[in-house]
């Protein structure tokens, strides 16, 4: 029902509109084989502006590896794929931090299984923007396991702006997001061992990590996304005077 609803609203969307924002590549494709008209879709990529001023040591300051995991803790976010991973990784090399809804009775067994084996797992609960942007501070890496398309997340600019690598699977906006190798890794998604073999990477290779902090605070873009978009949206705004006058 909701993909024939989207077809059924999707010529109407083409048909009414001056121009159309894409935030992502996969999803301007998307649009495009949809019958978008090449000329409305733009593409604005979203960034995330920071005013930390980072300093990063040779080495490591810590044998652990802290790792974030941002976002309602439900199966379609993959949280059940990340903490079946860390099963597979040493339990006193890592540890776990979760922002974002919490539903209990979810992931049971999992996180019984970590716990058992003498994993850290901390809960943060929902947290205020600003107060997860200091979280993220502190963390080494962030982990986005989704097991579906998402849109264009933010917050792997968040975490890019303070020089936090991601960890991610390989769909759409969090792909296109991350330059595997260089601020972070692509893992398959849905696949445990596959991301794994990732964190292990981390855990091993502490100058690895360092360089991929480093490529995130050296890869900022070069444009504010707000500020591209507000300049559209006054473009349009002027093309329309002048049609109705």
């Amino acid at each position: 029902y909701v993909v024939k609803n989207m077809l059924d609203i999707f010529p109407r969307i083409n048909n009414s509109v001056n121009a159309i924002v894409a935030l992502s590549p996969w999803y301007k494709k998307v649009l495009l084989r949809n019958g978008f008209k090449k000329e409305k879709i733009k593409l604005i990529p979203t960034t995330y502006a920071s005013d930390t001023a980072l300093t990063f040591t040779n080495e490591d300051e810590s044998a652990v590896l802290k790792i974030a995991f941002v976002g309602r803790q439900v199966p379609e976010k993959g949280l059940d794929i990340l903490l079946k991973a860390l099963l597979n990784t040493p339990s006193k090399s890592v540890e776990l931090h979760l922002y974002g809804k919490i539903f209990p009775e979810i992931f049971v067994d999992e996180f019984k299984n970590l716990s058992t084996n003498g994993y850290k797992v901390y809960h943060h609960g929902e947290t205020s923007h600003s107060k997860l942007i200091n979280e993220l501070e502190k963390m080494d890496v962030l982990c986005l396991p989704s097991v579906w398309m998402e849109m264009a997340p933010l917050v792997i600019q968040e975490a890019f702006a303070v020089g936090i690598p991601a960890i991610g699977s390989n769909l759409g906006g969090i792909a296109d997001a991350i330059t595997d190798g260089i601020n972070g890794f692509l893992f398959e998604h849905s696949n445990p061992q596959n991301l794994s073999s990732k964190i292990n990477t981390l855990i091993s290779n502490p100058v690895l990590l360092m360089q991929m902090k480093k490529a995130c605070m050296a890869g900022k873009p070069g444009y504010n996304s707000t500020d591209v978009q507000i300049e559209l949206y006054k473009q349009i705004s002027r093309e329309k005077y002048i049609v109705d006058n």
